[in-house]
């Protein structure tokens, strides 16, 4: 009986140890079947990714698209999509729609699912801005990476263009580790090849920029061995290129007050080149010019010069504009309506001298001014004049008509050197703009 006693209460005591009933899986001694169990929950359950994780932990993003939920830490702090779409348990490989949410050159934006930049990811971004130099994206806060091309350079400026409604845009950006000196970065893999419509008036000779625009901005003086000299310039109305000193920036210069260059896509009525605008300050005698500097006397009188410029005026009211080929700096012309002793030949359209029409001028230590009866418009005009040194003529053209028949070439400039300029004075408190399509110069040997 004292046998029996003990057993039972050796049971009742273990029998009062294991109530409740709590299963210790970490010290269980058999094999868990919960295959009979009415409710589980292995894992923890939540709409943004944790911070921290470490190796072999799971996650369920109930956040996500169905099928795209489950997520494993694969190594310290770092998740893995396991499961959902063609991914077949890898790293999520397909392309993301992306809205852009950042600023121009510091782009962002966040897919749904919070996807952790991994090699090879592919985002379609939408940009909220135009690109203007090297640009950074920064993916679900992931960090901003610098956007290269594929070949590790940064973007230049225009290579990333806004989307909108009437001009929809994308970027495919591909995530890479060991781009940018193994810091990684969003390669942009767009545009494969660049398509140029038919060439018109205003693209003839482009050259395919990354953001599906022509670049006809140009200007090169050349020599072909045999004496001659010729120099053209075009203007496509891309802002970047008139500021940047490798193009057109070098050409364009600013007298006194401030003033500013900026791309047009057209100017006036009817069919219109794209150009490029000079704009002055908005005090009377502020001053804006385009001409060549440092050593750009390339042509030379006595050569049979040709000089073609397509140009369109902001206002016909106080206004001072020289356009042609001049001995002195454009720096000098522009605060006088006397053409300078040292030569020049073009056209002057001054209200301040009483000019009413665009005026043809031959000049030196004295000038020939002959009015053409030709007005100036808000229009692009056709500016052209050839000196036939051979017999001893200059003919003026505008719009193609020759005006100006009986202009005298008594003051022709004597044999010297002559650089092109382009200039607008304001002669009011008041900003007035000069828009260069392009200029053709060319001299005889």
């Amino acid at each position: 009986m004292r046998y029996w006693s003990v057993v039972c209460a050796i049971t009742a005591v273990a029998c009062m140890a294991q109530s409740p009933t709590k299963v210790n899986l970490g010290d269980q001694g058999v094999n868990p079947d919960f295959s009979a169990m009415s409710h589980t929950r292995p894992m923890t359950v939540g709409t943004v990714l944790p911070a921290t994780c470490q190796t072999g932990e799971l996650f369920f993003n109930s956040g996500a698209t169905a099928g795209q939920n489950l997520y494993a830490c694969t190594a310290t702090n770092t998740w893995t999509l396991e499961s959902g779409g063609s991914t077949n348990g890898s790293a999520i490989k397909t392309a993301l729609s992306i809205t852009d949410s950042g600023s121009a050159n510091a782009y962002t934006g966040c897919d749904a699912n919070s996807t952790v930049p991994t090699d090879g990811l592919l985002i379609v971004l939408k940009p909220a801005h135009d690109n203007t130099g090297a640009s950074t994206y920064n993916h679900c806060a992931a960090g901003a990476k610098p956007v290269q091309t594929a070949y590790g350079a940064a973007m230049l400026a225009g290579s990333i263009r806004a989307d909108g409604g009437a001009s929809p845009s994308g970027v495919l950006l591909r995530y890479s580790s060991a781009a940018n000196g193994g810091n990684g970065a969003w390669q942009n893999l767009t545009p494969g090849q660049v398509q140029l419509p038919p060439q018109t008036a205003s693209n003839f000779s482009q050259f395919p920029r990354a953001d599906g625009n022509g670049l006809t901005q140009w200007a090169s003086p050349t020599n072909p061995g045999d004496g001659r000299r010729t120099s053209l310039v075009e203007c496509n109305g891309r802002s970047w290129d008139l500021v940047n000193t490798a193009l057109l920036g070098a050409l364009f210069s600013f007298g006194s007050g401030a003033g500013g260059v900026t791309g047009s896509a057209s100017t006036g009525s009817g069919t219109q080149l794209p150009g490029c605008t000079l704009t002055t300050g908005a005090a009377s005698g502020n001053n804006v010019y385009y001409n060549l500097t440092g050593d750009d006397k390339i042509f030379k009188t006595g050569r049979n010069l040709h000089f073609d410029v397509t140009v369109a005026l902001s206002a016909t009211t106080s206004t001072r504009n020289w356009i042609g080929l001049t001995g002195a700096a454009a720096a000098t012309i522009v605060g006088s309506a006397t053409p300078p002793v040292s030569g020049f030949l073009g056209f002057r359209y001054d209200t301040g001298a009483g000019d009413s029409a665009w005026q043809c001028v031959v000049a030196s230590t004295a000038a020939t001014v002959v009015g053409s009866s030709v007005s100036p418009s808000t229009n692009q005009v056709h500016l052209k004049f050839i000196a036939d040194d051979t017999n001893n003529a200059v003919h003026f053209y505008i719009d193609g008509t020759e005006v100006c028949t009986a202009t005298s070439i008594t003051n022709y400039p004597p044999a010297t050197f002559l650089s092109f300029a382009l200039t607008e004075t304001t002669l009011t408190n008041a900003t007035r703009a000069l828009t260069m399509a392009y200029q053709w110069i060319q001299g005889d040997k």
